[in-house]
């Protein structure tokens, strides 16, 4: 009880490499536009697994680019309806 755990793959993954792989997958070009870092802006995101495995026996078994592929085919099936 109260314990955190930070779940994910456990490879670090840079916003260039998401955005390729997500295009890729839905067939899009897509072209990053880059603008001055802000304050306080994260240069770097790791998903730090290594309490999640300890404690709960976690390891991922599904990677970024299969995860990926899986969440686009299940807003396909299921498509958000627009706010009122």
């Amino acid at each position: 009880v109260g314990d955190v755990f930070n779940i994910g793959s456990g490879t670090e993954t840079n916003l260039l490499q998401l955005l390729a792989t997500l295009a890729q997958i839905l067939g899009a070009k897509a072209e990053p536009n880059f603008a001055p870092a802000r304050s306080g802006d994260i240069v770097r995101s790791y998903a730090d697994i290594t309490h999640a495995q300890r404690v709960l026996g976690y390891q991922p078994v599904v990677g970024l680019e299969e995860g990926l592929r899986q969440t686009v085919a299940w807003y396909r099936h299921h498509p958000i309806k627009s706010l009122p």
